[in-house]
């Protein structure tokens, strides 16, 4: 009796897979002749794979003794190793591009030959339309005094000034042409922004027409020969569309070879942030007294940005005079 599993089968003379169950008789002095047939098509995803089987030869009629030979089959197709198999590109500032890269290897004996292209139902959602700034309403501040020994010291009206009104009407005329234009490109990576109404916005997502995917990402090299063995980088750069989201498929098809599916995500948007206080008024103080009033600024948006506050020229060690602190410090996204 010989049992055998797939992919390996059991042949007889005429090469022909003996059935399941049927044993094979040999008279004393004879010679049987069968063959080992391997199965390649065995499995059909076009990826290297190799079996080891056991065939086994049992005596009939109660003989304990079994024969045990070791088969193994190998298959190669031309195959990649992909690392890492997704790109997350996170949250860029719109207007600037990023750059990442993963490595493909030939790890089969074939060379290899590859091409890129993304998935047809990938796209780039245009989404997270920023708003109207809204209206906030001052708050009294929470006022904390230390007693100095200085001259009587005069109070100031401190508000923001009514020129920065302009910008925010800028930043609304800005929104209303984003719908349709794109935001030309912004050449620092951390750019520092001087606190005014620009900063009061609020944001919502809205679901608009999509970009093609070529249009905010490309891959280089888009195609290429390996050998076996061989190594490359292969770059994916990310263009900051305004208010885009999107997570596409990109393929590696190879030659002759199975599809390779690499998974990339990224978003885009501008700087965005808010403040607890538009005035601060510390009304009439002591003589002898420091007023002392906080203002928190809120990051509202997805990526990190450095902001400037710009004092008064005036002379800080005059008695009267707001000293501000800190003037400058980098935003985390939190």
């Amino acid at each position: 009796m010989l049992d055998l599993e797939q992919p390996f089968l059991v042949c007889d003379e005429d090469q022909q897979p003996l059935p399941d169950g049927q044993p094979v008789t040999v008279d004393v002095g004879e010679t049987c002749h069968l063959y080992i047939a391997f199965d390649p098509a065995y499995e059909l995803d076009f990826k290297s794979w190799e079996k080891e089987k056991v065939l086994k030869i049992g005596m009939v009629r109660g003989h304990l003794y079994v024969e045990r030979i070791t088969l193994r089959g190998e298959v190669h197709f031309p195959n990649l190793q992909i690392q890492p198999s997704t790109l997350d590109f996170g949250c860029i500032m719109a207007g600037t591009e990023e750059v990442r890269s993963l490595e493909i290897t030939n790890c089969s004996p074939l060379p290899v030959e590859y091409r890129w292209s993304f998935h047809s139902d990938s796209q780039v959602n245009k989404l997270r339309y920023e708003l109207y700034p809204p209206k906030f309403k001052p708050q009294p501040p929470k006022e904390k005094r230390t007693c100095l020994d200085c001259p009587a010291s005069r109070w100031r009206h401190f508000k923001i000034k009514k020129e920065e009104a302009v910008t925010a009407l800028k930043e609304v005329q800005d929104f209303t042409q984003s719908l349709g234009a794109e935001v030309p490109p912004q050449t620092p990576e951390n750019p520092q922004l001087a606190l005014g109404l620009e900063g009061f916005r609020s944001s919502v997502d809205v679901p608009h027409t999509p970009l093609e995917t070529e249009k905010a990402f490309s891959i280089v090299p888009v195609s290429g020969v390996l050998q076996p063995g061989e190594s490359q980088q292969v770059s994916f750069t990310f263009f900051g569309h305004l208010n885009t989201i999107t997570s596409v498929r990109a393929l590696c098809h190879v030659e002759g070879g199975p599809t390779y599916e690499v998974v990339v995500t990224g978003e885009a948007s501008r700087v965005s942030y808010s403040l607890s206080l538009r005035e601060i008024n510390c009304g009439s103080q002591m003589f002898n007294e420091i007023g002392h009033s906080t203002v928190t600024l809120e990051n509202t948006c997805r990526i990190e940005f450095n902001w400037v506050l710009n004092p008064s020229t005036a002379d800080q060690h005059l008695p009267g005079v707001f000293l501000v602190k800190p003037t400058a410090v980098s935003s985390t996204n939190d």
